[in-house]
């Protein structure tokens, strides 16, 4: 949780809104890959971590 809030933080503070809202739909996929590779396996990683990425990617990509 710490991670998505301190870069919400840091998008805020030094980027205009288009980026903004660009950086906030990206936060949740790379939030979600840099928890996994620091507390997980690459392992737990690649089989916990796919099913999870591929819709969040989609709907980022719908989005923009």
């Amino acid at each position: 949780m710490a991670i998505e809030i301190d870069g919400r933080k840091e998008s805020g503070l030094t980027t205009s809104s288009d980026a903004e809202g660009a950086a906030i739909l990206s936060l949740p996929i790379f939030s979600l890959a840099l928890r996994h590779s620091l507390f997980g396996s690459l392992g737990q990683f690649a089989t916990g971590t796919f099913d999870q990425a591929l819709p969040l990617r989609r709907f980022s990509l719908d989005e923009v």
